[in-house]
């Protein structure tokens, strides 16, 4: 099925970075060439911020944790409920 749809998305790429003129290819060839770059350094981001919000969510959850073993689970369930 993957393998179906890859030639159609091949064509609609050259599409978008069609050269037609000859001098215009190496300036196109360039800018083909950046597409992966792009799409790795945009994953990248997007992994830095999910690895940023499950590590505040970890640090709340063991602050939680932390604060249930110290006071008792009910004062500080009843502190969260109170918020």
């Amino acid at each position: 099925m993957v393998k179906d749809q890859l030639p159609a998305f091949s064509s609609s790429l050259s599409s978008i970075v069609h050269c037609p003129a000859a001098w215009q290819r190496e300036s196109c060839n360039s800018s083909s060439q950046a597409i992966p770059v792009i799409g790795a350094v945009g994953g990248a981001l997007i992994n830095s911020y999910f690895i940023d919000h499950y590590q505040d969510l970890a640090r709340a959850h063991f602050t939680i944790r932390r604060l249930e073993r110290t006071h008792g689970e009910q004062p500080i369930r009843e502190a969260y409920r109170r918020l």
